[in-house]
């Protein structure tokens, strides 16, 4: 497979579409040797984007679903069963390494591993023979808080089917990722990363760009080359509001997300039950 020809799933929905001709500018900017598909996950809304193939799934459309569920629908709409992963939130600072990334992408497809997300992780893994600069996670033996970093949305050459056992219907992205950690611990995949040393052929702060609510992570911001790009940052700072601190002090996000709380609760019960079910199947 061409890596300049690999389907990329863009997570995102419509309360982003202020940024997505931002992102994809800087996308075409920073890759210009990409043409293929790009699925971006959308609620109702559809795109384009001058010079780049974009198919909305619109996965909203006949009523409004959890995360868990548009994004299964966006995996729908993938071609073929390897994609790489991206969230629209996390803009590119510089130019995609696409010959490092092709190699990677052949290493992937031939060693079937699960997953290979394109960087550095905490957990214990262990050198990919004949693949520089690449690690297969030892999830067996990852504990504490290595746990947490198993599994994410951050950039990351997926399997279709295998990223489906990751996410439940009914989560939204956190408590995707949160529980995703906790299923690969259960699941024991074969997940890959790059070492530690390794330059990032995708570079990106993995911070992103928003934060806090959807405010502008200035941090994250100072890194990227605005120049050219079809936004008015200084509006969208206005309306977008602005984090210096990385998010909400603790108490302060509580606060906000009190009102969805019973929500979150039968959601958090929901999915350690669906946990459960992979431990004991006859839970089930």
């Amino acid at each position: 497979m061409n890596v300049n020809e690999c389907p990329i799933l863009v997570s995102s929905s419509d309360a982003y579409a202020d940024i997505w001709p931002a992102f994809f500018h800087i996308l075409r900017r920073e890759w210009p040797e990409y043409r293929g598909r790009i699925v971006l996950n959308t609620d109702t809304r559809d795109f384009s984007f001058d010079g780049l193939d974009i198919a909305c799934t619109r996965a909203c459309r006949d009523g409004r679903h959890p995360f868990g569920t548009t994004l299964k629908r966006s995996l729908d709409a993938v071609p073929g069963d390897v994609f790489l992963m991206m969230m629209v939130d996390y803009f590119l600072e510089g130019p995609v390494d696409a010959a490092r990334l092709q190699r990677y992408l052949d290493a992937f497809v031939a060693g079937g591993a699960d997953a290979f997300f394109l960087l550095p992780q905490i957990a214990p893994a262990n050198p990919v023979a004949g693949v520089p600069d690449v690690e297969e996670m030892d999830v067996s033996k990852t504990s504490g808080f290595a746990i947490q970093t198993l599994f994410s949305f951050q950039a990351a050459f997926w399997r279709k089917d295998e990223m489906r056992k990751f996410v439940a219907d009914w989560e939204d992205p956190w408590f995707a990722e949160y529980f995703g950690c906790r299923r690969a611990k259960v699941l024991n995949p074969r997940f890959w990363k790059l070492a530690d040393s390794a330059a990032l052929p995708i570079p990106y702060d993995r911070s992103g760009v928003l934060h806090g609510g959807g405010r502008w992570l200035m941090k994250s911001v100072d890194r990227v080359d605005f120049a050219g790009v079809p936004i008015d940052l200084e509006k969208s700072k206005a309306e977008r509001g602005i984090c210096r601190d990385g998010g909400h002090p603790f108490l302060t996000r509580q606060l906000r997300e009190l009102h969805r709380l019973p929500a979150r609760v039968a959601m958090w019960l929901r999915s350690m039950r669906q946990l459960g079910s992979l431990r004991r199947p006859d839970l089930v």
